[in-house]
């Protein structure tokens, strides 16, 4: 058996979770808020979701094992807030400007 440094499998997890939200935010772009009030309110869901996964994974991972963990509670949660984050970018940029002309 091959053993795996834990800040390496943190790391390619997180670079999984950015990559995938990427994607979906590249493959759904209508999906995701309109407005700064829901995306704002989004924001809000994701720190609240992000509080819980501390509690939810030591749940998870005490019940079926660190593996299951990882992939079903820790990936799902960062998957949304780096695609939560790139909403906001998006929602932000495509503002009207008042100096545009």
């Amino acid at each position: 058996m091959v053993g795996i440094d834990v800040s390496s499998l943190s790391f390619g997890s997180v670079l999984a979770a950015a990559m995938l939200a990427a994607w979906l935010g590249w493959r759904y772009p209508a999906y995701g808020p309109r407005t700064v009030r829901s995306g704002l309110g989004l924001l809000a869901f994701a720190c609240v979701a992000a509080i819980l996964d501390g509690p939810a994974t030591a749940r998870v991972g005490g019940f079926a094992g660190p593996g299951v963990a990882l992939f079903c509670v820790d990936l799902p949660m960062l998957v949304f807030a780096f695609w939560t984050a790139g909403q906001l970018v998006r929602l932000f940029v495509t503002l009207p400007s008042p100096f545009r002309r």
